[in-house]
């Protein structure tokens, strides 16, 4: 009777003893993979860095005048018969110039309701 209770003492506290072990290996093996995901996450986080400044730079019009020289293209401004004037840009570049920053105009009361302009915009084809 007591080397039954004693070899069932023994086995509880052998399986204690694998679960803890069992736990301290999934904590280590948990930790790599944390400090792994961080050094992923790291170089995404440069990645993504370098990513938005070559957009910068493929966005600068100092980039866009370099590739047009290379490629020999030559721009040039369009004749004043090739521009299209469209009514109301005066009262545009005004509200886009004012201080406040706001691009409404109150007209009213019941200004809410009325209908908002739509700029489209189309190609004319002239020949020469």
């Amino acid at each position: 009777m007591r080397t039954t209770r004693f070899l069932l003492i023994v086995s509880i506290a052998t399986v204690f003893c694998l679960l803890y072990v069992h736990q301290q290996l999934m904590l280590v093996k948990l930790s790599y993979q944390l400090k792994d995901n961080q050094k992923k996450y790291s170089n995404l986080l440069d990645q993504n860095k370098i990513i938005k400044y070559n957009i910068a730079c493929l966005k600068s019009p100092k980039k866009v005048e370099d590739m047009l020289a290379a490629e020999n293209i030559k721009l040039v401004m369009p004749p004043v018969w090739h521009v299209v004037k469209i009514a109301g840009e005066e009262n545009t570049n005004r509200r886009l110039a004012s201080n406040d920053g706001s691009s409404r105009t109150s007209k009213g009361l019941f200004s809410f309701l009325s209908l908002k302009r739509v700029a489209v915009a189309g190609t004319i084809d002239y020949k020469e």
